[in-house]
This record gives C-alpha cells, sequence and structure tokens, in this order.
C-alpha cells in the first residue's frame, strides 16, 4: 500500500508540551486567570432529584432524545446571527435560564468540552486531545434575554482562549472540593456536535454509522446540541440514580417553552421566561397547595391518643434512647397523674405549671394535666425568679 508521510509531531510531544507548559511564564498566567474565575468554586447545583443522592456515585445512565423543527432550527440560527452569537451560546444560554429557574441559583458552573485541536500541527496526529472547560456566568435575571447572550458568548470564548489549561489541573488549582458522589466544579455538562460528519471512505469497504448503546452516565446531567442537516437536535444524558426518564422529558419540554419565547421576543428580560405552561402552573401552585381537610374538632385533646390506644396499645408512642414506651402504658401512666391532679383539686379548665426536663415524664405530666382537664403552663430552671413568682 501506499506509504504514509512522516508526522512532524508525536503524541507524546504533545504530551510533554501540555505538562510543562503550566511551568512557564505564559502557564501560571493562564492558571491563575482561571483561578480568578473559579474562586471560591461554585456551589454545586441544587437540582430537583427524584432519589436522594447516594454517597458513591454508580454512573448508571439513560437518554432522552429530541430534535426542534426545520422551522425553530432556522429561527436559532437566524436570531444568533443577529445578536452576534453562535447557535451554542444562544441554546447555552437558555440552558442557564433553565437551571436558574429550576434551582434559584444564579451563580452557575456547567462544563463543556473542546477538540483540542486548535493548533495547525495536531490537524492529522491521531490521539486524544480533548479536554473539559468550566463555563461559569451568573445570571441577573432583570438583564434582557439579549444583554443574556452577549455576557454568555463572553463567558464561552474566554473560556475556549484558555482552553490548553488541563481540567485536573484546574481541579487541583482552584482546591476544588473531592466528592465521590458528583464531579468536581460543575454537574451538569453542555457540548455542540457536529452531526454532518462526511462517512469515511475505505476502497474496498462499505462504511456506514450505527447507533450503540451507551448507558452510563459520566455528570448529573449531559446536554449535547447536535447540528443535523435540517434540523438541531438534543440528546440529554441523565444519571438514573438521580432522576425518572419522565423528569428529564418533562425538563426538555420546558427548555423547548423557553426557546418558543426567546425566539418570538428576545427583547424581554430573563424574568419575564416562564418554564412551565398554565396546566403545570396550576399544578404546582394550586394542585400541590390544596391541601384544606375537614377536621373534626369538637375534640378534646387527649381524645386522639386515647383513641389511638385503643386501636393499637402496644405500638410504640415514645421513644427516648434504648427506651420505648406503648400507647397503653403511657396513657396508664397519664392517667395516673390526672387521678393524682384531680384528687388535689385540680378543676376543668384550671391551668397548671410544669417543671420538668425533656424527657418522656414530661409528655406524661403534660396528658395528665390535659386528661384532668387543665392546661399547662410551662415553667422553666432558667426563667427569672421575677418570672417564676408570677407562676
Amino acid at each position: 500500500g501506499p506509504e504514509l508521510p512522516p508526522l512532524a509531531r508525536h503524541y507524546e510531544d504533545f504530551a510533554t508540551w501540555q505538562r510543562t507548559r503550566l511551568t512557564t511564564p505564559a502557564g501560571r498566567v493562564l492558571l491563575e486567570r482561571w483561578q480568578k474565575r473559579l474562586t471560591p468554586p461554585p456551589e454545586p447545583l441544587a437540582l430537583p432529584l427524584d432519589r436522594p443522592r447516594p454517597p458513591v456515585r454508580g454512573f448508571r445512565g439513560g437518554f432522552v432524545e429530541t430534535s426542534f423543527s426545520a422551522q425553530t432550527s432556522r429561527s436559532i440560527w437566524s436570531l444568533a446571527a443577529k445578536q452576534g452569537v453562535t447557535p451554542f451560546a444562544l441554546l447555552l444560554a437558555l440552558l442557564q435560564v433553565l437551571l436558574w429557574r429550576h434551582t434559584g441559583q444564579t451563580d452557575l458552573a456547567l462544563g463543556s468540552l473542546v477538540a483540542g485541536r486548535d493548533r495547525a500541527d495536531l490537524a492529522d496526529l491521531v490521539g486524544f486531545f480533548v479536554n473539559t472547560l468550566v463555563l461559569r456566568q451568573r445570571i441577573d435575571p432583570s438583564a434582557s434575554l439579549g444583554a443574556h447572550l452577549t455576557a454568555t458568548m463572553t463567558t464561552l470564548l474566554e473560556a475556549i482562549a484558555d482552553q490548553d489549561c488541563p481540567f485536573e489541573a484546574l481541579v487541583e488549582t482552584v482546591g476544588a472540593p473531592r466528592d465521590t458522589s458528583r464531579h468536581p466544579l460543575f454537574d451538569v455538562l453542555a457540548v455542540w456536535q457536529d452531526g454532518n460528519v462526511p462517512i469515511l471512505e475505505l476502497p474496498g469497504l462499505r462504511v456506514a454509522p450505527t447507533d450503540a448503546p451507551f448507558p452510563f452516565a459520566k455528570f448529573d446531567l449531559g446536554f449535547y446540541f447536535v447540528h443535523q442537516a435540517d434540523a438541531i437536535g438534543v440528546q440529554v444524558e441523565f444519571d438514573r440514580d438521580l432522576f425518572d426518564r419522565t423528569s428529564v422529558e418533562a425538563m426538555l419540554e420546558r427548555f423547548q417553552r423557553l426557546l418558543d419565547q426567546a425566539l418570538a421576543d428576545p427583547d424581554q428580560p430573563l424574568s419575564a421566561l416562564e418554564v412551565m405552561d398554565p396546566a403545570e402552573r396550576e399544578l404546582v401552585v394550586d394542585g400541590f397547595n390544596a391541601t384544606t381537610r375537614d377536621l373534626f374538632i369538637q375534640r378534646t385533646i387527649p381524645e386522639p391518643l386515647l383513641a389511638q390506644c385503643a386501636a393499637d396499645p402496644e405500638a410504640a408512642a415514645v421513644l427516648w434512647g434504648e427506651e420505648t414506651l406503648g400507647y397503653q402504658a403511657f396513657v396508664a401512666r397519664a392517667a395516673g397523674v390526672a387521678s393524682l391532679l384531680q384528687a388535689n383539686g385540680v378543676q376543668p379548665g384550671q391551668v397548671v405549671a410544669l417543671c420538668a426536663r425533656r424527657s418522656p415524664e414530661m409528655l406524661i405530666a403534660i396528658h395528665g394535666i390535659l386528661l384532668a382537664g387543665g392546661a399547662y403552663a410551662p415553667r422553666s430552671e432558667e426563667h427569672t425568679s421575677e418570672l417564676q413568682s408570677q407562676f
């Protein structure tokens, strides 16, 4: 077969350059810029999860994907050009708004990836040069969408300009907390991918793309925006230990809603963008708060206690250290206190002062007073002498 031309550089040359670069004056200045951006380290995103975060990540992933319509995709390119930003910057800006509305946090850090082949001598070199960037930005809810797009584009360009800092060196430099339950410095990844890659032509072979399952999740969420022939698609990678598929699908619907509003009126403030449709808003605001219940209030406080005692007398009523007191034993001791009070002249409606430390005996005394028909007034040893005399 034909001989390949000799390479001017090898991968080990790149590895050596990358290791030594950070020790040069220019490399130290590069680290200082990143340190300034990420000090103090950004707070983890308080995303609404379907399950508690496990102490150690399991990396079990799932995917949800969709495509914007051809008309919406053309509008994305058109609005991006009009605002002087890239389509990825526009989608990234709206993703920031979505995460702000889900978390209430205005200081957001997202991850992104760069190919790492910005140097001409790496164009034909086989190897993995991808690096991870951290895109930290503060959201101003009163800012217009246009101003937010400009700020997002600036954040993106500054990060790309400083892409030569390896992510592991960045984590070490800023002293990011290490946590086995989450990724350092960011929880959500956002990436722009070109889906119009030409099919490789090899003599004597027929090459075709195929879908390969990837049941893993490296982050809480990963948004992969894909530039296709006639539309823009989005694939969302999600951690199945944290999210249900339906939750991620709902998040994508909210993103589509934000996108539609942005395309219709790019001059509106971020705070005016709605993430919920009327039905979801009614469910969250009215449905989840519809807690009104008809309660029978024509009964004394001890009656529910006595009813519970009759229904399940051996059930635990009080847990105190190693001590467990069942309802029957609890009520019996409270009834003894009530009998003693009544024998000493306590009448219904009278107030009985109670001075006791936090303990099962304190609860027994309270319910004994109530069973006697009285009301109790808590008294503390820390009360002033004047206040104690009032008792």
